[in-house]
């Protein structure tokens, strides 16, 4: 009989992300008690007592608690990145559930990770394989479409379903921000740091794991922005499994929020009515599953584009794998089976040329 030691990393990641939400909300409610507590008209000696009582326990507690629980989180997090690193020292991967090929972990990791960034630097990210030259790949403007990407052998679903995302909302975007030297065979990607642009230039070359077009097997601007993005963040491994609104500014330079489908305090979460909004006024939206997700079309510890909500709350979402991996590439949910299926969304604000 076969033993499972260790841990699931896509789990634990998970629980990560719900302790540190739950710290994070406990704080947003110390805030709007604290507000209501100070601000109402009340005088004498009564509404002293309580305000006695207001700051000397129940703020305290509830200020421990959350910085309990994002302690908690962070411990998580650190015993996953530890379990991330000895499955690979062994040859083995994190959770399933993202890649189709099963590469990579899914998810994403609430403690960023990501690299320093490399931007400017000429070259290949030194990580996942040697380089292979490729033919110039096609930066007409009709390419870049959400249809025009397939995953490839890495967990950098949430990088891919929100370049899908932006190819929606504003392909012209993308297109003016990456541009190609044919006598070097280099690409100019322009990437942003903290709202800053920045340009980073990668060489005409792929690994076996990068992304393609649609069809699988032919590269693609989408081959291109991803291995910009490595480079930038100083390798492919930290482009995987990162923050779904740090890698929307990453590629927008706008400002990205995450917000729960189905969260237990409402200002916190993201109604599918939210959602046909965003989408209407050009934002992109990207969608999260929770790692132990079992569903016979929708993968768990993965992300999807939004692609679209109708006026009876209908959601149409598009998995990154690509229209030949073999899995749905478009599935329609009701209301509901979203909020069921759907642990998370992320929304960027409108690119701005």
């Amino acid at each position: 009989m076969s033993e499972f030691w260790g841990a699931d990393v896509q789990q634990l990641r998970d629980l990560a992300r719900v302790l540190r939400t739950g710290g994070d909300e406990l704080t947003d409610i110390t805030s709007a008690v604290e507000r209501a507590v100070t601000d109402v008209a009340w005088t004498g000696f009564d509404r002293e007592s309580f305000l006695s009582e207001w700051t000397t326990s129940h703020r305290q507690t509830m200020t421990a608690a959350a910085t309990a629980l994002h302690g908690l989180s962070d411990v998580i997090v650190a015993n996953a990145d530890a379990q991330q690193s000895t499955s690979d020292e062994l040859g083995g991967g994190g959770a399933s559930g993202d890649g189709p090929g099963g590469g990579g972990g899914g998810g994403w990791n609430p403690s960023g990770g990501g690299g320093e960034p490399q931007s400017g630097q000429g070259g290949n990210p030194d990580d996942n394989g040697e380089h292979t030259t490729i033919p110039p790949v096609d930066l007409d403007e009709d390419s870049f479409t959400p249809d025009n990407i397939s995953q490839g052998q890495m967990g950098d679903c949430g990088l891919l379903a929100n370049l899908a995302a932006v190819a929606k909302a504003d392909p012209e975007f993308l297109q003016e921000h990456i541009s190609y030297d044919e006598e070097s065979n280099t690409y100019t990607v322009t990437l942003y740091e903290d709202g800053e642009p920045v340009e980073v230039e990668v060489e005409g070359s792929l690994i076996d794991a990068a992304a393609h077009e649609g069809d699988g097997t032919t590269p693609g601007w989408v081959s291109i922005y991803e291995k910009a993005a490595a480079q930038h963040r100083g390798g492919y491994e930290h482009i995987q499994g990162q923050p779904p609104e740090d890698l929307y500014e990453m590629i927008t330079g706008e400002s990205a929020g995450r917000y729960d489908t189905d969260a237990f305090f409402p200002w916190n979460e993201r109604s599918v009515d939210e959602i046909r909004d965003d989408l209407a006024d050009g934002k992109p939206v990207t969608a999260w599953t929770p790692g132990d997700l079992d569903d016979p079309d929708i993968v768990g510890g993965h992300a999807y584009m939004v692609e679209s909500v109708d006026e009876d709350g209908n959601v149409r979402v598009m998995n990154p794998w690509g229209p030949n991996a073999g899995e749905p590439h478009y599935v329609t949910l009701t209301a509901e089976e979203f909020k069921s299926k759907f642990s998370e969304v992320a929304v960027s604000d409108k690119p701005e040329h």
